[in-house]
């Protein structure tokens, strides 16, 4: 195989990245640079993913100019939204090696939220 492949593990990372976020224990800078260079080297993912990933980066980005507080998005929203962009990203794009058996690591993703 050419290039970097996302791996399983990756995918795992970034729900780990994503509850530690939720939990306030990862900030949401180490948040989206995790989802952007999984991104990056996800194989088959369609570039309107990364175009949707950005979207839902953005707010992200901008609470880094004030106070967590006065921002108008919460945590968990944001979390949900990234675990349903993870979850489409799966269906999309499965990963090298995924078997039909590969639903069953999305409906944990989406539970785990």
């Amino acid at each position: 195989m050419s290039g970097p492949a996302l791996s399983s593990g990756s995918v795992a990372a970034l729900v780990a990245e994503l509850t530690n976020y939720e939990q306030g224990r990862s900030s949401g800078g180490a948040l989206c640079a995790s989802f952007r260079s999984a991104a990056q080297q996800w194989p088959g993912l369609p570039p309107r993913f990364l175009t949707v990933l950005e979207t839902l980066l953005q707010p992200l980005e901008s609470s880094a100019l004030f106070s967590e507080e006065s921002c108008a998005f919460s945590r968990q929203d944001l979390a949900a939204s990234l675990r349903q962009w993870l979850q489409a990203a799966q269906l999309k794009a499965p990963q090298p090696g995924a078997t039909a058996s590969g639903a069953a690591p999305l409906a944990r993703v989406e539970q785990t939220g």
